[in-house]
């Protein structure tokens, strides 16, 4: 970690996030802690 920063932020961008969740905790025993949702219109 570069001097000066003192935590890290780890972010995941998807394109189905309740999927992926779900993926992670039957994969890694993941546990939600927080879930933003953001769209997006193109």
């Amino acid at each position: 970690m570069p001097n000066g920063y003192n935590s890290l932020i780890p972010y995941m961008v998807v394109n189905d996030g309740p999927k992926s969740i779900e993926y992670c905790k039957d994969a890694f025993g993941a546990k939600e802690s927080f879930m933003g949702t953001l769209y997006c219109r193109r």
